[in-house]
């Protein structure tokens, strides 16, 4: 039984298809994406409370919520609000369309989806006595999933560098966690 004999290879590729999905789904769900400093802010009702509580301290976050890893407010998760408000920003300009892009995280959950027709396909390959096309359209859903994964990493990396002209130090404070990495 050698690597190149045909049912070798059909269990490598599900594995392989299997593991795609599975760690593409653990990192789409949590929230360990970017490690970084931030502020944990509190509704409270006097502004020198507020001032007092809003210190910056270590956070990591992820597609949908931050959390953070130190001071008062540690293990606290809220949502993360991509329409703020109080923003200033007009809701008929590009940079309206690029948060809404951002925000959706169309991309990593398209990822997941592909990767699991793709694994559709291949299972169904072992029923079909002609399985060439079904097996063609598992690696177009699996190289569209790498194509749609590689676009949502590089729309995540932009939104957390922000605005190249503006001088931040928060710009070199941060550092991506293993979910970014899966």
């Amino acid at each position: 039984m050698g690597l190149f004999d045909r049912g070798v290879q059909m269990l490598l590729t599900t594995v392989g298809a299997f593991a795609a999905f599975s760690l593409m789904t653990i990192a789409v769900g949590t929230d360990y994406w970017l490690y970084s400093r931030g502020v944990c802010k509190t509704k409270s009702v006097s502004e020198n409370e507020t001032s007092k509580k809003n210190e910056e301290v270590m956070t990591h976050s992820g597609l949908w919520r931050t959390c953070c890893l130190e001071g008062n407010f540690k293990g606290l998760c809220k949502q993360i609000d991509h329409f703020p408000e109080d923003a200033d920003y007009e809701a008929d300009t590009a940079e309206y369309f690029l948060r809404a892009v951002r925000a959706s995280s169309i991309f990593p959950i398209l990822s997941v989806i592909l990767l699991f027709m793709g694994g559709l396909c291949i299972a169904a390959s072992e029923f079909y006595k002609t399985r060439h096309n079904i097996i063609l359209s598992a690696g177009i859903f699996f190289v569209s999933a790498g194509l749609s994964n590689i676009i949502g990493i590089i729309v995540y990396i932009s939104a957390n560098a922000g605005d190249p002209s503006k001088s931040d130090s928060k710009k070199n404070s941060y550092s991506y966690g293993w979910s970014f990495y899966f």
